[in-house]
């Protein structure tokens, strides 16, 4: 990506090392500022706090709406999810996971995904919820297990199929659906880029 300032100069600057550039976006900026508009115009979901279901995975969503979608996941599928914290971030946001699997008298094998490292990979936080969605609508049996290539298929099957009961009597699994809030909603307030 090349300001259009220095269009010119790096364009002839290729062309001397006898390279042929092609321009594909001519304005990039166009595509931030749509981006950016999406946010500022984004509507919070006043029924998120008690019903999952309304929550809406087209969308990227502030940290606050993902913590109220996994608390309500939590109250609703309650036998089998619960919600717990791994602390607060530097600027003091409670960092909630879930834990997905019926409870066990015996010790179980887990999996953990951890999502939002990165502040500006939106993607990441978005497919954990989709994930945890998945995974308290379907159910399946261990046998259907296949390995951790499917993993995040099958956790979208795991809360709502109820074939995916016995799985989660064998195994837990863990989901953090951002592990960098405080950079997560600063590329959402200040700066995308």
């Amino acid at each position: 990506m090349v300001s259009p300032e220095k269009r010119e100069e790096v364009i002839a600057y290729l062309k001397k090392g006898k390279m042929n550039p092609i321009i594909k976006i001519a304005d990039v900026g166009k595509y931030v500022a749509a981006d950016k508009a999406g946010i500022d115009g984004y509507e919070p979901n006043p029924n998120l706090a008690t019903d999952p279901d309304s929550f809406d995975f087209s969308k990227f969503h502030p940290f606050s709406e993902m913590m109220a979608y996994i608390e309500a996941v939590a109250a609703k599928y309650s036998s089998f999810v619960s919600i717990a914290s791994l602390g607060k971030s530097l600027e003091g946001r409670d960092m909630k996971y879930l834990k997905i699997g019926y409870p066990s008298k015996s010790k179980k094998n887990a999996l953990f995904i951890d999502a939002g490292m990165t502040a500006r990979e939106w993607i990441g936080p978005a497919t954990a919820l989709y994930t945890i969605n998945q995974v308290c609508l379907y159910r399946m049996t261990a046998r259907e297990w296949i390995g951790p290539a499917t993993a995040l298929y099958t956790i979208n099957q795991f809360v709502t199929n109820s074939s995916y009961t016995d799985l989660l009597k064998a195994i837990d699994i863990y989901i953090a659906p951002s592990i960098n809030p405080d950079g997560y909603e600063y590329s959402r307030s200040k700066d995308r880029m």
